[in-house]
């Protein structure tokens, strides 16, 4: 757990609110525990989308999950009252198969919500980088106008 970026995130947290898209990411590549971390001190909702939506993804055949997985996703966030939410483990959302761009749920749910959510990965100074260049999931994302916590 990143103690600074946890004060970081408490310092900067009203702010967002006032926001019109309410989300932060906390670049948490080493021990990958500050989101966790942040919400166990601060009482927010904490949500593995990865255990979410293997459970709801599970009896439902892989070629109709795409049309599936943008109402499962908001389902999983509005069923939280909290205004803040902290996202984390949420690489089963790069699949191709599921033709969604993780980011664009975020910022779209973040208009509702207030998003804290756990960035693993590669970040260079203009993206963030999920996977190696050789796998299937390989994915570049702009971060230009995101607010990221290094």
């Amino acid at each position: 757990m990143n103690l600074k970026q946890i004060q970081k995130l408490q310092e900067i947290l009203p702010e967002i609110n006032k926001q019109y898209h309410r989300q932060v990411y906390v670049h948490d590549s080493k021990d990958g525990k500050t989101v966790l971390g942040f919400s166990e001190q601060h009482d927010i909702p904490y949500i593995n989308l990865n255990i979410e939506f293997s459970r709801l993804l599970k009896g439902i055949p892989q070629t109709r999950r795409l049309y599936k997985v943008t109402d499962f996703f908001n389902k999983t966030i509005n069923s939280y009252t909290e205004n803040t939410i902290c996202i984390d483990y949420y690489e089963l959302l790069f699949d191709p198969s599921l033709s969604v761009n993780p980011f664009d749920l975020f910022k779209n749910a973040s208009r509702n919500k207030t998003l804290v959510i756990a960035l693993r990965g590669k970040l260079t100074e203009q993206e963030f980088i999920h996977a190696e260049p050789v796998h299937p999931e390989y994915t570049k994302f702009p971060i230009h106008g995101t607010l990221v916590i290094k």
